[in-house]
Order: C-alpha cells, then sequence, then structure tokens
C-alpha cells in the first residue's frame, strides 16, 4: 500500500525467512514473514513499517514514471499467494534458497503474479478452448507447419491445420517481433540466418560467402529431428529471429561489437542443433556417453557446439569462415567467434537462469538508483530529468563483462521466448509441442525405471498443461521478461504479451476448475416405483 502511495521503485529482498523492501529513492522499508501453508502455497502477509502517505513523494524521471503508471494496480493488494509445487522440498532447504524469489518480487507486481482479494472484470473465455478439455494427443493447438507441398500429409507436427505455403520471409518480415516461423516451409526459412547477418553487413566485414551461409544453414536444419515436436528446425530459427529482434528494435547492438553480434546470430542458429527432445537431467540419470564425455554440465548445449563445429562447419561448402582463415593475420578472428559463440549457447542452459536474473537485477538496480537523481559538479543532487533519463543506460559498451552477460541474456531469453508472442495462437502451439516433448520423456523415463521429473508428470490434457504453463510463467518466464524491459526498454513489450497470454491460461484453469465443480454437485436423479 505505501508502494502504490508513494509509487517509488526498488526491489525486495528475501533474506532469513522474511521479505525486506528497499527503496532507491527513499529510506522507507518493509518487512513481512514468509510462511508456507501445508497445502504447498507460498502467502504474503505485508506490513508497512513506513511513514504516512502524507508524507512527500517522490518525484520520478519521464521514463520510470510511464513504467510506474503501468505498475499501479501490481501494489493494490492485502494478501498474495503464490502456487509452489516444491513446497515440501523448499521447506527443507530454507524458503526462496532454490528460486531466486527477489527477482520475481521485484518492483512488486503482485497482482500479476498472484491471486489477489481485489475483484476485475475478468475474461471468462478463451477463443479455441471449449469444454471438455481434449487430451494431449486431440488437442488442436499445435496448428502444423507448411510442407513444400501443401496437399502432402506428413503427420501432425506439419500438416494438420497447416497455412498455405508462403515465400521466404523478407529481412522487414524477419525484423518483427511478430514474425511467425511456423508459417513457414522449413526450407523457405535456411536464408533467415544469412539475412540477419547481411542486415549488419558482417559478410562484408568478415568475408562471408552467403551462398556458404546458406549451405550451413540448410545442414543444421537436416542435422535437428523433424520428428522431436518442439526442439527442432523451427525453434532455431525463432531463437535467430527473435535475438535479431532484441539487437535491433530492442536496442542492444548499439551495446555490442560486430564480433558479439555475428557470434550471438550464429550460436543462436546452432544452440539446439541435435537436440534428443528430451532433458540434460534425462541424459544424467541414463549415464549416457554424453552425460560422461561433458561431466554432467551443460550435456545437451555442449553437444549441439560440437555437432556444429565438428560436423557441420568441416563438411565442404559448409565452412562459412573458411575465406576468413585463409585471409594474413585474421585467424585469430574466427577463434574469437567460435569461442563466444560457445559460450552464448552454453547460456541457455536453464541450470543458469537464476545467477542471470541476479546479475540482472544487480544491473538494473544501479541503473534505477542513476536515473533517480544526477550529481552535478558542484556535488548538488538534482531529480534527473526526462532528457538525463533518457541518455543513460545499464550497459557499459566499455565493459567486456557486461557487454558478455547482455549477449547471453538476448540468447536466454529467445531461447524461452514462447510466452512472449503477440498471439495466444501461436503461444499456445509452442506449448502444447514442449509439453508434447515432456510428456514423451516422462513416459521413457516409467519404462526405464528412471526417477520421474515431477513437472513434466500429468501432462494428459489442455487443463494439466495450462496449470503448468501458469507456473513456468510466474516463476521463470515473467520474472526474465520483467528485467530484460528494465535493462533493454523497448522490448518491454515481451513482458506485456508474456502477461496477456498467461491470463488466457488462467482463465483456461478457472473454467475447467468451475467445470469440475458443477459436475461434482450435480446430484443424480434416481426413479422410485410406486
Amino acid at each position: 500500500q505505501h508502494l502504490r502511495q508513494s509509487n517509488c521503485p526498488g526491489r525486495v529482498v528475501l533474506a532469513r525467512d522474511k521479505y525486506t523492501y528497499h527503496s532507491t529513492s527513499t529510506a522507507h522499508a518493509f518487512e513481512e514473514d514468509a510462511l508456507l501453508s501445508d497445502q504447498g502455497r507460498f502467502f504474503a502477509a505485508f506490513r508497512s513499517s513506513s511513514p504516512s502517505a502524507d508524507s512527500e513523494q517522490p518525484q520520478l524521471p519521464a521514463a520510470e514514471r510511464r513504467r510506474s503508471s503501468t505498475r499501479s494496480s501490481w501494489c493494490n493488494v492485502d494478501v498474495v499467494q503464490f502456487d509452489d509445487p516444491d513446497a515440501e522440498e523448499r521447506t527443507k532447504t530454507k524458503i526462496g534458497s532454490r528460486w531466486p524469489m527477489h527477482n520475481l518480487l521485484q518492483g512488486l507486481k503482485l497482482s500479476k503474479f498472484g491471486k489477489t482479494k481485489t475483484k476485475t472484470n475478468k475474461k471468462t473465455t478463451v477463443a479455441g478452448f471449449t469444454l471438455p478439455p481434449k487430451t494431449i494427443a486431440e488437442s488442436a493447438w499445435i496448428r502444423g507447419i507448411p510442407t513444400a507441398n501443401a496437399t502432402t500429409t506428413t503427420g501432425k507436427l506439419f500438416s494438420r491445420n497447416a497455412p498455405k505455403t508462403k515465400p521466404p520471409p523478407s529481412i522487414r518480415d524477419i525484423k518483427s517481433w511478430h514474425f511467425d516461423p511456423l508459417q513457414y516451409t522449413a526450407e523457405a526459412l535456411v536464408p533467415v540466418f544469412s539475412q540477419t547477418l547481411l542486415y549488419y553487413d558482417l559478410p562484408t566485414k568478415y568475408s562471408l560467402d552467403v551462398a556458404t551461409l546458406d549451405n550451413f544453414a540448410r545442414r543444421v536444419m537436416e542435422k535437428h529431428d523433424a520428428a522431436v515436436p518442439y526442439h527442432n528446425w523451427f525453434h532455431g530459427v525463432a531463437a535467430v529471429q527473435l535475438s535479431f529482434c532484441l539487437l535491433t528494435l530492442g536496442g542492444a547492438d548499439e551495446y555490442l561489437t560486430d564480433e558479439e553480434i555475428m557470434a550471438l546470430l550464429f550460436g543462436a542458429l546452432i544452440h539446439d542443433v541435435g537436440h534428443p527432445g528430451t532433458n540434460n537431467q534425462f541424459e544424467v540419470a541414463r549415464g549416457t556417453y554424453l552425460a560422461k564425455k561433458y561431466n554432467n554440465q551443460a550435456v545437451l548445449e555442449a553437444n549441439s557446439v560440437d555437432v556444429a563445429y565438428e560436423s557441420i562447419l568441416t563438411e565442404e561448402g559448409c565452412d562459412i569462415y573458411q575465406r576468413l582463415k585463409e585471409e594474413m593475420g585474421r585467424e585469430e578472428e574466427v577463434t574469437r567467434i567460435l569461442d563466444l559463440a560457445r559460450d552464448y549457447v552454453l547460456a541457455t542452459d536453464t541450470a543458469d537462469h537464476g545467477t542471470m536474473l541476479e546479475e540482472l537485477a544487480a544491473i538494473g538496480d544501479a541503473t534505477t538508483g542513476v536515473l533517480n537523481s544526477t550529481t552535478n559538479s558542484k556535488g548538488t543532487t538534482t531529480p534527473a530529468t526526462p532528457t538525463t533519463a533518457a541518455s543513460l543506460s545499464p550497459w557499459n559498451k566499455e565493459d567486456p563483462a557486461h557487454r558478455s552477460l547482455l549477449a547471453k541474456t538476448i540468447i536466454h531469453t529467445a531461447d524461452i521466448s514462447n510466452p512472449a508472442a503477440p498471439s495466444f495462437v501461436v503461444a499456445r502451439d509452442w506449448c502444447l509441442r514442449i509439453s508434447t516433448e515432456f510428456h514423451h520423456q516422462v513416459e521413457e523415463e516409467k519404462r526405464l525405471g528412471l526417477p520421474v521429473t515431477s513437472f513434466m508428470d500429468g501432462l494428459v490434457d489442455e487443463y494439466a498443461i495450462a496449470k503448468q504453463q501458469q507456473g513456468f510463467y510466474r516463476f521463470m518466464a515473467l520474472p526474465l521478461f520483467e528485467i530484460v524491459g528494465t535493462v533493454l526498454p523497448k522490448a518491454a513489450v515481451l513482458e506485456q504479451w508474456a502477461l496477456q497470454n498467461l491470463g488466457e491460461f488462467d482463465v483456461i484453469v478457472e473454467t475447467v476448475e468451475s467445470w469440475k465443480k458443477e459436475q461434482e454437485e450435480v446430484v443424480p436423479v434416481v426413479e422410485t416405483s410406486s
């Protein structure tokens, strides 16, 4: 309530089972007990220890006022509740130690992530969803991918509900948040990689032959398993395209060097090549050759790098760096690009997600403090004006560590960007694809007698999938999109679209649960003879 009244930025930090709000513009703070119920739900009852609302309020710069205006409803909450599927384990390891909850709560975006007492006009239907919820096999959320011949049937993932074949996308199509690779044939997407490089004139700067770039991309396409529903060629292209949008539309290219942009787009293309459709933990549990080869660390990510470097780049007509290697004194440039690309691909391992959020939060907090005020040559502190606020940035282009974190953030965001699709039809398509992979992995774990991955288990119908998506959005996707919107303000739209899509899944869950309750309350009429 105090934050809503004072409209001041800050962050929430969890320590010793208490949350403390640290304001960047005032000395106000409050604490709350962190409690966990037996039902596995997290409750936070806020107790403000701040001055009254009548105290003088800080004047924020225009950029922050715009963000604050959208946050006004976030703090209108008495009790906030979060689903916690790992409640028992988290109780053993101290609340908050497994997930970066201070990032989840950063900015107190509470009414969006949790359930509040506030009554609002909620949406009650979702287009394309009907009761009862369909099974994972019956669901029509997967639209199908166009085939080269529209009349050819190649299975559910590629032809059912498939749109008409479209020509290869132009750079204008690619440079759009609304780009949807699932609307194109696999072959039509081959030039996407070379077009993004041409946009930055990288073929000229690094002596790259465009035909060879397309040959390389085509072999990457062929090295992806087309039978894998999610981690396939289309996902790889989606990662390249969203990375490109974060660079261009998001404004990140202002802070990266040409080498880093080259390595980033190259890494995005290859980051899941050869993916088997299961996760790293599955490889480790089975004790596979790959798990042993990479010492159980980022197994699939490291393998994708080696598939690209040792298999595809060594093929005739696919070594995109051949000309650069042949130029006197430029061999080191190739080595640097490949080393950077390897680092970026390894950063897509979700095991590093929490660490990345913490590093980004530190940068975001430091920037917020600068935005609130500026100091002149005489040491006098004054509020920042819209002009000075607009000229400030969290990124220092001269700092290699900053550039590295930014590039890794871009590729990781692109890798899990499907929840931020502008259209829920697109978001639920990718959602069903990854859920299908999860379902298949659980079936294989049970067949092999391996420990079942809990968050993948039970995804049998649209309701179970929507329920699981609620947790993924709230605990992983949205905290990332929020901080990305802070450090790259031009990309803040990703968070907005993710919130819209989460709202659709919320409606599906609420609709099914209400329907189930009504079914339970129906009392059958028993006819009796007179």
